[in-house]
Protein backbone atom coordinates (compact mmCIF):
# COMPACT_ATOMS: atom_id res chain seq x y z
CA UNK A 1 0.00 0.00 0.00
CA UNK A 2 1.58 3.60 -0.65
CA UNK A 3 1.81 6.19 1.58
CA UNK A 4 -0.49 8.82 1.46
CA UNK A 5 1.84 11.98 0.26
CA UNK A 6 2.06 14.98 2.38
CA UNK A 7 -0.01 18.33 1.08
CA UNK A 8 2.62 20.73 -0.19
CA UNK A 9 0.50 23.55 0.96
CA UNK A 10 -2.07 23.68 4.24
CA UNK A 11 -4.85 25.22 1.97
CA UNK A 12 -4.92 21.16 0.31
CA UNK A 13 -5.36 20.21 3.43
CA UNK A 14 -9.63 21.50 2.95
CA UNK A 15 -9.83 19.01 0.57
CA UNK A 16 -10.18 16.04 2.92
CA UNK A 17 -11.26 15.17 5.98
CA UNK A 18 -8.78 17.09 8.93
CA UNK A 19 -8.89 15.31 12.46
CA UNK A 20 -7.48 17.83 15.08
CA UNK A 21 -6.13 15.07 17.79
CA UNK A 22 -6.02 17.83 20.62
CA UNK A 23 -9.75 19.41 19.75
CA UNK A 24 -11.68 15.97 18.66
CA UNK A 25 -14.05 15.35 21.53
CA UNK A 26 -14.90 11.14 20.78
CA UNK A 27 -18.28 10.03 23.14
CA UNK A 28 -19.39 6.94 23.84
CA UNK A 29 -23.06 6.55 23.34
CA UNK A 30 -22.99 3.01 25.36
CA UNK A 31 -22.42 5.01 28.48
CA UNK A 32 -23.57 7.57 30.28
CA UNK A 33 -23.74 11.49 28.44
CA UNK A 34 -20.88 12.86 30.33
CA UNK A 35 -18.48 10.01 28.98
CA UNK A 36 -16.24 11.68 26.44
CA UNK A 37 -12.76 12.02 26.18
CA UNK A 38 -10.27 13.57 23.05
CA UNK A 39 -8.06 11.68 20.88
CA UNK A 40 -5.09 13.14 23.03
CA UNK A 41 -6.11 10.91 25.48
CA UNK A 42 -3.94 8.33 23.64
CA UNK A 43 -2.18 9.70 20.53
CA UNK A 44 0.69 11.27 21.28
CA UNK A 45 1.47 13.28 18.24
CA UNK A 46 2.93 13.37 14.72
CA UNK A 47 6.43 12.49 14.26
CA UNK A 48 8.94 13.78 11.86
CA UNK A 49 8.18 10.96 9.59
CA UNK A 50 4.45 11.90 9.56
CA UNK A 51 3.71 8.88 11.38
CA UNK A 52 0.78 9.23 14.31
CA UNK A 53 2.39 8.12 17.49
CA UNK A 54 1.31 6.74 20.54
CA UNK A 55 1.31 7.26 24.31
CA UNK A 56 3.10 4.97 26.62
CA UNK A 57 0.20 6.05 28.91
CA UNK A 58 -2.12 5.05 27.10
CA UNK A 59 -4.85 2.39 28.32
CA UNK A 60 -5.64 -0.76 26.69
CA UNK A 61 -9.42 -2.49 27.84
CA UNK A 62 -11.47 -5.76 27.42
CA UNK A 63 -14.83 -6.73 28.97
CA UNK A 64 -12.77 -7.73 32.18
CA UNK A 65 -11.40 -4.36 32.62
CA UNK A 66 -13.70 -1.87 30.88
CA UNK A 67 -11.50 1.00 33.06
CA UNK A 68 -8.66 -0.25 31.07
CA UNK A 69 -5.06 -1.02 32.27
CA UNK A 70 -1.97 0.83 31.16
CA UNK A 71 -0.09 -1.39 28.83
CA UNK A 72 3.13 -1.85 29.99
CA UNK A 73 5.76 -0.58 27.26
CA UNK A 74 9.49 -0.35 27.82
CA UNK A 75 12.47 0.30 25.43
CA UNK A 76 14.50 -2.93 24.67
CA UNK A 77 17.81 -1.95 23.72
CA UNK A 78 19.29 -5.30 22.83
CA UNK A 79 16.56 -4.84 19.94
CA UNK A 80 16.12 -1.36 19.49
CA UNK A 81 12.13 -1.33 19.76
CA UNK A 82 9.31 -0.99 21.93
CA UNK A 83 8.14 -3.95 23.69
CA UNK A 84 5.03 -5.14 25.58
CA UNK A 85 5.77 -6.15 28.85
CA UNK A 86 8.61 -7.37 30.53
CA UNK A 87 7.52 -11.11 29.99
CA UNK A 88 8.09 -10.39 26.05
CA UNK A 89 11.52 -9.72 26.80
CA UNK A 90 12.96 -12.79 28.75
CA UNK A 91 15.53 -14.90 27.57
CA UNK A 92 14.19 -18.58 28.44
Amino acid sequence: MAEPTRPSDPSDLQKGTVIDIRKTHIIDSREAPNTHAYLSSFIYGINEDHQLTLKKTAKIADDEHPDGEIFDFKWADDYELWAAGTAFLRDD
